[in-house]
Protein backbone atom coordinates (compact mmCIF):
# COMPACT_ATOMS: atom_id res chain seq x y z
CA UNK A 1 0.00 0.00 0.00
CA UNK A 2 2.98 2.22 1.38
CA UNK A 3 4.54 1.46 -2.42
CA UNK A 4 1.22 2.54 -4.53
CA UNK A 5 1.15 5.88 -2.44
CA UNK A 6 4.76 6.71 -3.27
CA UNK A 7 3.73 5.72 -6.91
CA UNK A 8 1.28 8.38 -6.91
CA UNK A 9 3.34 11.18 -5.63
CA UNK A 10 5.96 10.56 -7.89
CA UNK A 11 3.87 10.25 -10.38
CA UNK A 12 1.72 13.55 -9.16
CA UNK A 13 5.15 15.44 -9.13
CA UNK A 14 6.23 14.20 -12.63
CA UNK A 15 2.64 15.30 -13.72
CA UNK A 16 2.87 18.57 -11.83
CA UNK A 17 6.78 19.13 -13.36
CA UNK A 18 5.74 18.36 -16.45
CA UNK A 19 2.93 21.07 -16.48
CA UNK A 20 4.71 23.32 -15.17
CA UNK A 21 6.98 23.61 -17.74
CA UNK A 22 4.60 23.28 -20.07
CA UNK A 23 2.69 25.70 -18.26
CA UNK A 24 6.14 28.49 -18.08
CA UNK A 25 6.04 27.85 -21.86
CA UNK A 26 3.21 29.11 -22.63
CA UNK A 27 3.17 32.48 -20.16
CA UNK A 28 6.40 33.21 -22.50
CA UNK A 29 4.92 32.65 -25.89
CA UNK A 30 1.66 34.66 -24.18
CA UNK A 31 4.16 37.17 -22.83
CA UNK A 32 5.91 37.61 -26.37
CA UNK A 33 2.85 38.25 -27.84
CA UNK A 34 1.54 40.65 -25.80
CA UNK A 35 5.26 42.50 -26.45
CA UNK A 36 4.49 42.69 -29.88
CA UNK A 37 0.83 43.90 -29.46
CA UNK A 38 2.22 46.87 -27.28
CA UNK A 39 4.68 47.55 -29.93
CA UNK A 40 1.85 47.45 -32.66
CA UNK A 41 -0.17 49.20 -30.47
CA UNK A 42 2.55 52.05 -30.65
CA UNK A 43 3.69 52.29 -33.55
CA UNK A 44 -0.04 52.47 -35.03
CA UNK A 45 -0.20 55.32 -32.41
CA UNK A 46 2.60 57.52 -33.90
CA UNK A 47 1.43 56.37 -37.30
CA UNK A 48 -2.33 58.17 -36.43
CA UNK A 49 -0.41 61.20 -35.05
CA UNK A 50 1.63 61.91 -38.13
CA UNK A 51 -0.94 61.28 -40.83
CA UNK A 52 -3.07 63.59 -38.74
CA UNK A 53 -0.48 66.29 -39.05
CA UNK A 54 -0.01 65.90 -43.20
CA UNK A 55 -3.33 65.98 -42.95
CA UNK A 56 -4.24 68.87 -40.68
CA UNK A 57 -1.65 70.82 -43.08
CA UNK A 58 -3.51 69.59 -46.17
CA UNK A 59 -6.48 71.31 -44.71
CA UNK A 60 -4.89 74.98 -44.31
CA UNK A 61 -4.90 74.63 -48.11
CA UNK A 62 -8.37 74.05 -48.89
CA UNK A 63 -11.20 76.80 -48.41
CA UNK A 64 -13.57 74.95 -45.97
CA UNK A 65 -10.35 74.80 -43.14
CA UNK A 66 -12.32 74.36 -39.85
CA UNK A 67 -14.23 71.59 -41.17
CA UNK A 68 -11.45 69.69 -42.47
CA UNK A 69 -10.03 70.26 -39.46
CA UNK A 70 -12.96 68.85 -37.05
CA UNK A 71 -12.86 65.52 -39.53
CA UNK A 72 -9.54 64.79 -39.29
CA UNK A 73 -8.97 65.37 -35.48
CA UNK A 74 -12.49 63.01 -35.37
CA UNK A 75 -10.95 60.47 -36.82
CA UNK A 76 -7.73 60.71 -34.98
CA UNK A 77 -9.80 60.50 -31.61
CA UNK A 78 -11.86 56.97 -32.98
CA UNK A 79 -8.21 55.64 -33.91
CA UNK A 80 -6.36 56.58 -30.94
CA UNK A 81 -9.49 55.41 -29.12
CA UNK A 82 -9.55 52.01 -30.55
CA UNK A 83 -6.15 51.52 -29.73
CA UNK A 84 -6.10 52.30 -26.36
CA UNK A 85 -9.07 49.81 -25.92
CA UNK A 86 -7.08 47.03 -27.54
CA UNK A 87 -3.72 48.46 -24.68
CA UNK A 88 -6.29 48.35 -21.90
CA UNK A 89 -7.22 44.48 -23.01
CA UNK A 90 -3.96 44.00 -23.10
CA UNK A 91 -3.01 45.26 -19.79
CA UNK A 92 -5.86 43.55 -17.91
CA UNK A 93 -4.05 40.11 -19.17
CA UNK A 94 -0.99 40.76 -17.87
CA UNK A 95 -2.40 41.82 -14.69
CA UNK A 96 -4.77 38.43 -14.57
CA UNK A 97 -1.36 36.61 -15.28
CA UNK A 98 0.95 37.93 -12.35
CA UNK A 99 -1.95 37.50 -10.37
CA UNK A 100 -2.20 33.93 -11.68
CA UNK A 101 1.84 33.70 -11.64
CA UNK A 102 1.04 35.07 -8.10
CA UNK A 103 -1.36 32.54 -6.95
CA UNK A 104 0.87 29.68 -8.16
CA UNK A 105 3.96 30.71 -6.59
CA UNK A 106 1.83 30.45 -3.02
CA UNK A 107 0.78 26.65 -3.70
CA UNK A 108 4.38 25.87 -5.33
CA UNK A 109 5.93 27.17 -1.80
CA UNK A 110 2.89 25.10 0.14
CA UNK A 111 3.47 22.01 -1.80
CA UNK A 112 7.48 22.39 -0.91
CA UNK A 113 6.79 22.82 2.70
CA UNK A 114 4.39 20.00 2.25
CA UNK A 115 7.21 17.77 0.87
CA UNK A 116 9.58 18.92 3.50
CA UNK A 117 7.29 18.09 6.33
CA UNK A 118 6.19 14.71 4.72
CA UNK A 119 10.23 13.97 4.47
CA UNK A 120 10.68 14.79 7.88
CA UNK A 121 8.10 12.35 9.12
CA UNK A 122 8.98 10.05 7.03
CA UNK A 123 13.11 10.42 7.75
CA UNK A 124 14.38 7.84 10.80
CA UNK A 125 14.39 10.11 13.90
CA UNK A 126 17.59 9.90 15.95
CA UNK A 127 17.87 8.62 19.16
CA UNK A 128 16.66 10.80 21.70
CA UNK A 129 19.97 12.21 23.84
CA UNK A 130 18.54 13.39 28.24
CA UNK A 131 19.42 16.79 28.01
CA UNK A 132 20.12 18.12 31.37
CA UNK A 133 18.52 21.28 31.97
CA UNK A 134 20.94 24.05 32.67
CA UNK A 135 19.83 25.12 35.73
CA UNK A 136 19.55 21.96 36.64
CA UNK A 137 23.82 21.47 35.74
CA UNK A 138 24.36 24.82 37.23
CA UNK A 139 23.03 23.41 40.68
CA UNK A 140 24.94 20.64 40.35
CA UNK A 141 27.96 22.40 39.43
CA UNK A 142 27.50 24.74 42.57
CA UNK A 143 27.16 21.98 44.39
CA UNK A 144 30.02 19.95 43.23
CA UNK A 145 32.20 23.30 44.00
CA UNK A 146 30.35 23.76 47.56
CA UNK A 147 31.31 19.97 48.73
CA UNK A 148 34.79 20.48 47.08
CA UNK A 149 35.56 23.78 48.90
CA UNK A 150 34.09 22.72 52.16
CA UNK A 151 36.40 19.44 51.97
CA UNK A 152 39.87 21.44 51.73
CA UNK A 153 37.68 23.52 54.61
CA UNK A 154 37.79 20.59 56.89
CA UNK A 155 40.95 19.58 55.30
CA UNK A 156 42.61 22.59 56.70
CA UNK A 157 40.54 22.92 60.24
CA UNK A 158 42.14 19.42 60.30
CA UNK A 159 46.01 20.06 59.70
CA UNK A 160 45.16 23.16 61.65
CA UNK A 161 44.22 21.15 64.59
CA UNK A 162 47.03 18.23 64.04
CA UNK A 163 49.62 20.72 64.05
CA UNK A 164 48.54 22.44 67.11
CA UNK A 165 48.27 19.03 69.17
CA UNK A 166 51.92 18.58 68.13
CA UNK A 167 52.98 21.94 69.01
CA UNK A 168 51.58 21.22 72.80
CA UNK A 169 52.72 18.01 72.78
CA UNK A 170 56.33 18.95 72.23
CA UNK A 171 55.66 21.81 74.44
CA UNK A 172 54.82 19.52 77.26
CA UNK A 173 58.14 17.39 76.33
CA UNK A 174 60.38 20.51 76.69
CA UNK A 175 57.98 21.00 80.34
CA UNK A 176 58.82 18.14 81.15
CA UNK A 177 62.39 17.38 80.45
CA UNK A 178 62.89 20.80 82.27
CA UNK A 179 61.50 19.86 84.71
CA UNK A 180 63.27 16.73 84.81
CA UNK A 181 66.68 18.38 84.76
CA UNK A 182 65.46 21.11 87.89
CA UNK A 183 64.79 18.28 90.06
CA UNK A 184 67.61 16.17 88.83
CA UNK A 185 69.50 18.94 89.89
CA UNK A 186 67.85 19.47 93.13
CA UNK A 187 68.58 16.30 94.18
CA UNK A 188 72.24 16.71 93.41
CA UNK A 189 72.36 20.00 95.45
CA UNK A 190 70.08 18.14 97.99
CA UNK A 191 72.99 15.29 97.93
CA UNK A 192 76.00 17.80 97.90
CA UNK A 193 74.31 19.56 100.85
CA UNK A 194 73.95 16.28 102.64
CA UNK A 195 77.09 15.11 102.46
CA UNK A 196 78.55 18.33 103.37
CA UNK A 197 76.67 18.55 105.97
CA UNK A 198 77.56 14.65 107.25
CA UNK A 199 81.71 15.94 106.87
CA UNK A 200 81.02 18.91 109.23
CA UNK A 201 79.44 16.81 111.81
CA UNK A 202 82.15 14.30 111.77
CA UNK A 203 85.03 16.77 111.77
CA UNK A 204 83.67 18.56 115.54
CA UNK A 205 82.88 15.06 117.10
CA UNK A 206 86.22 14.81 119.82
CA UNK A 207 88.41 12.10 119.27
CA UNK A 208 88.40 9.06 122.08
CA UNK A 209 90.75 9.18 125.08
CA UNK A 210 93.49 6.86 124.71
CA UNK A 211 94.21 4.54 127.87
CA UNK A 212 90.47 4.66 129.65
Amino acid sequence: MMKHVWILVVWVLSATGTYAQAADAGASAAALQRKAEHERINAERALVQKNVATEEAACYQKFVVNSCLADIRAKRRTALADLSRQELLLNDAERKERAEAALQGVEDRKAAQAQKLQDAQNAPKAPAVAKVPRSAASAAADAARAQDADARRQAGNAQKQAQHASNVAAEATKQKQYEAKQQEAAQRQKSSADKAAQSKKSAGQPLPESGK
